[in-house]
């Protein structure tokens, strides 16, 4: 009897220092190895690689993040891959900002985004306005529609994914 009780408390405290999982006003569920939490429980930051799950189904991995409740702004780095199986998109980058709220992502730095089957966009500081479908940026873009078998080159550009219309500048179309 004891050695069931030892080995309970034994795989309790494993867990413990293994792997926090924390809901932070069920926004979002995070799933790290090591965590921080400050600012009387409004600032939440996680290091070495974990996942983080809105509670509008985007699921985030990333080698470190930083929460701020308050804002409701999540702010991920090294490693980013952002995933919506809901509106069947990725994107990996190295800095992704998602103000939720505004039920919006920034992408800093290179950023490859594909969506669904369809598009294959590859460009820098990017933005996703969820709310209206629409992705832009204003740095240059490779953007491959795997539809119609074409491959656009911006120097910035505007989808309206919602209405298949894509905008830009300085378009070379292959």
């Amino acid at each position: 009897m004891l050695n069931k009780i030892v080995i309970f408390i034994f795989i309790f405290l494993i867990n413990i220092f293994l792997s926090f999982n924390i809901s932070a006003n069920e926004q979002f569920t995070f799933d790290v190895t090591e965590l921080e939490i400050s600012d009387n429980g409004n600032i939440i930051k996680g290091f070495n690689r974990g996942k983080i799950v809105s509670d509008n189904g985007l699921e985030i991995q990333a080698d470190t993040f930083i929460y701020d409740k308050i804002t409701n702004i999540l702010n991920v780095s090294g490693n980013v891959k952002a995933e919506d199986k809901i509106k069947d998109f990725i994107i990996t980058a190295e800095n992704i900002i998602y103000l939720k709220n505004e039920n919006k992502i920034r992408s800093k730095g290179k950023t490859n985004f594909l969506i669904g089957s369809r598009f294959d966009i590859k460009s820098e500081d990017i933005e996703i306005l969820n709310s209206n479908n629409i992705i832009k940026s204003n740095k240059s873009a490779s953007i491959r529609d795997n539809k119609y078998k074409t491959i656009y080159e911006l120097s910035k550009f505007n989808i309206d994914i919602a209405n298949e219309i894509l905008k830009g500048e300085n378009i070379i179309v292959n």
